[in-house]
Order: C-alpha cells, then sequence, then structure tokens
C-alpha cells in the first residue's frame, strides 16, 4: 500500500503476473477514499494468452488496451531475458516499469506467482529445475533495472505461505513453517542474513516437530522493512500491518531487520 503524502487518500497499484493456465499478466489499481472506506474503485488491465481484455471505468477495452500498447510499443531494452516463464514474465515487468512514464505511474507493485514447489512426492531435482530457472531470470532483471539506471529504485522479494520439512518422506518433503526468503535490489544490503540462520537438524529448540522450524522472524518484520523502504511510515505500518505491534515498536524501528538501506 502506497501512501500520497499530499492528500489522506491511500492508493495501492500494482501488476499480478501469474503462470496459470488462462491469464499470464493483470494490472490492477484499488483506491480507498477515507470517506468511503469499505468502497474500492477499480481500474486496470488484463492481458491474456488469446487477446487483451481492459477494464476502466471512464475508457472503453479497446481505449485502455491501446493507451497500455503504445506505452509497452515505447520501450526498447536491449537486456536478454531466458525464454522461461519467469524469463517472460519478468521481462514483461521490466517493460511495464520502462513504460511508468506514458503510464503515468509513479509507485507500482507487481505480483509476480511461480508455482511447482509443493514438493511432497520429489524434492531435489524439483528444486534444481526451479532454481535453474528462477536463478538466470532474476540476473537478467537485475541487468534490465541497471540498463534502465533504475537498480536503487526497484526491489524483488520472494514469498512463501510456508516453509518444508527438514526430514523426508520418502523423496519428498512436507509443509512446514519457517523458511528463508532472498531479497534482490540496489537499495538491499545484500550479502548478509537477516535474522537468525537456524541449525538445520531436528531437535533443536526451533523444532516443533519433523523438522518444522519455528520461524526466528515474522512476517510483519519481513513485510515492514519493505513498506519503510517503500515509504510507509512507521505511524500508517499498523494499518498496512495490524499485527505489527505484537513484535517490535514500527515508530522507533522502522527497520527491523535492517537488509535495506
Amino acid at each position: 500500500m502506497t501512501f500520497n503524502p499530499a492528500s489522506t487518500q491511500k492508493t495501492i497499484q500494482g501488476f499480478w503476473i501469474t503462470q496459470g493456465p488462462n491469464h499470464e499478466s493483470l494490472f490492477d489499481e484499488i483506491s480507498v477514499s477515507p470517506a468511503a472506506p469499505t468502497g474500492l474503485d477499480q481500474v486496470g488491465t488484463y492481458a491474456g494468452r488469446s487477446g487483451n481484455f481492459t477494464w476502466n471505468g471512464n475508457n472503453s477495452p479497446q481505449e485502455n488496451t491501446q493507451i497500455f500498447s503504445d506505452a509497452l510499443s515505447g520501450v526498447n531494452l536491449n537486456t536478454p531475458f531466458p525464454n522461461s516463464p519467469t524469463g517472460r514474465n519478468l521481462r514483461m515487468i521490466a517493460n511495464i516499469i520502462g513504460a511508468r512514464g506514458p503510464l503515468s505511474m509513479n509507485r507500482q507493485i507487481f505480483y509476480l506467482v511461480r508455482g511447482g514447489w509443493d514438493h511432497h512426492t520429489e524434492v531435489l531435482d524439483s528444486q534444481d529445475a526451479l532454481f535453474s530457472e528462477i536463478d538466470p531470470a532474476i540476473g537478467a532483471f537485475w541487468d534490465a533495472l541497471v540498463e534502465m539506471g533504475l537498480e536503487d529504485q526497484v526491489t524483488l522479494f520472494t514469498a512463501s505461505d510456508f516453509g518444508r520439512t527438514l526430514t523426508t518422506n520418502g523423496r519428498g518433503s512436507d509443509h512446514a513453517w519457517g523458511g528463508n526468503q532472498c531479497v534482490v535490489g540496489g537499495a538491499v544490503q545484500g550479502g548478509k542474513i537477516a535474522g537468525a540462520y537456524p541449525t538445520l537438524s531436528t531437535g533443536t529448540n526451533l523444532d516443533v516437530g519433523r523438522g518444522r522450524l519455528l520461524p526466528t522472524s515474522s512476517v510483519d518484520h519481513y513485510a515492514a522493512e519493505l513498506a519503510s523502504w517503500f515509504g510507509v511510515s512507521g505511524s500508517d505500518m499498523p494499518t498496512v500491518l495490524p499485527n505489527v505491534r505484537n513484535f517490535f515498536d514500527p515508530i522507533s524501528t522502522p527497520r527491523p531487520l535492517g537488509f535495506m538501506r
């Protein structure tokens, strides 16, 4: 959520990039007026594999599709991206960032969903294939940001609902709790581990059973660090993260993990 300092209106802008068979990118902007906190005005663009569908309260679908296409046609990135699901989607995100001027956007949030991580039956080969896809795609995305001179203004981070057990069920692993995430960007204090890295063995004081590790840092820590960098003030943080005060004081410690500059 972004907060416009010139007004009390709160705005979310974002693109959802998914791997589903019927769609691959979706833009959705939601503005919430304090005078009508339960009302949402939605403006967005959907780009499907077999065509485009756009919705906007004031323009026709054809008009918005043309605006979006015209904006993207003016972006000419030289950075090559791998021809993989993640590579193609990160290339689209880079192009949309490059079109931020014609699209009249100064803050954007993108969600890229890459499925296939629920490795109950086989984990090692499956993870190796996914990491081999994601690693060069993120590298190309970074190169594209450098090409545009935006590497200090964009942060990429991963998120997951849950981790995996340290124990095996044969060749796979099952649902667990704590896990690791990675953050990439020029504003990131890289090369470090934020939080307490656990002992990767069963029977420790963080093991709640079958190698399900208790997290040492909350999702609120992680999200607050990123939200603070994005411009959310400490006083507004409880609005974005209602449970944040259960873990730290967002006023005195706006960046609790210290991985953002």
